[in-house]
């Protein structure tokens, strides 16, 4: 026999929850944690897609070791993990640090949109360099992502509040991969720059918002259910 179990909930329960989620999702800070999260995955997924290709049409006889660039990589996004702590002391807070992030991502993804519009092949050592530290910076902004959801996203809403963010991520993912097999090498590099350096626009903003003291509180709602509370103290 197959028995369902309904947790009888009140009115008032899912009118509070429901009240917690949309406060949530109207903070400013919550809404650009989404947006460069989607923005800076979907810029990761579409490298992923672009960096074999990349070099093996750079590469000078066209053979390239991919299994000792990929640990390089690998490796690449373990340093940047490990820097981490570094980069948030040095820079004061997590906010500053995941700009500079973001800033160093944009401008490392530009660099193979500029050498593939010219065609050289004298640019295969600083593509790769510019790989390296894309994959280093993955590694820093993985646990500033995750230190700014912490901080401004409660425990309780995190899944839901950044699930609904896969959407974006995934049209990013798909947008990337149409453009791989549908535009340039040069133009899906100057996309994914171009995708980093929002987001470092977004986290820059957070910063300014942080620094003036607006927009940083995780945006829980001050609901009153009636009764019990918000009465006056008697003289």
């Amino acid at each position: 026999m197959l028995y369902i179990i309904n947790a009888p909930r009140s009115p008032r329960s899912l009118r509070f929850a429901s009240l917690r989620f949309a406060r949530h999702l109207q903070n400013n800070n919550v809404l650009r944690i989404g947006i460069i999260q989607a923005l800076s995955e979907g810029a990761m997924y579409t490298f992923v897609f672009m960096w074999v290709p990349t070099l093996l049409r750079l590469a000078p006889d066209s053979q390239v070791p991919t299994g000792v660039v990929f640990s390089s990589l690998m490796i690449s996004i373990t340093i940047g993990g490990m820097l981490f702590p570094i980069l948030e002391e040095w820079f004061g807070s997590v906010e500053r640090a995941a700009t500079a992030t973001y800033l160093i991502a944009a401008v490392s993804m530009a660099v193979p949109a500029i050498c593939l519009s010219g065609e050289s092949s004298a640019c295969f050592e600083p593509v790769l360099a510019s790989f390296i530290v894309v994959e280093l910076g993955v590694g820093l902004f993985l646990p500033a992502a995750g230190t700014l959801r912490s901080k401004y996203i409660p425990e309780e809403m995190s899944g839901t509040v950044m699930n609904i963010f896969r959407l974006p991520l995934n049209v990013c993912v798909v947008m990337g991969t149409y453009l791989s097999e549908n535009m340039s090498g040069g133009g899906v590099f100057f996309v994914v720059s171009g995708w980093f350096f929002v987001a470092f626009v977004c986290q820059l903003s957070m910063c300014v918002c942080v620094g003036t003291g607006t927009g940083t509180g995780t945006g829980t709602p001050d609901v009153k259910g009636g009764g019990g509370k918000g009465k006056s103290k008697k003289s």
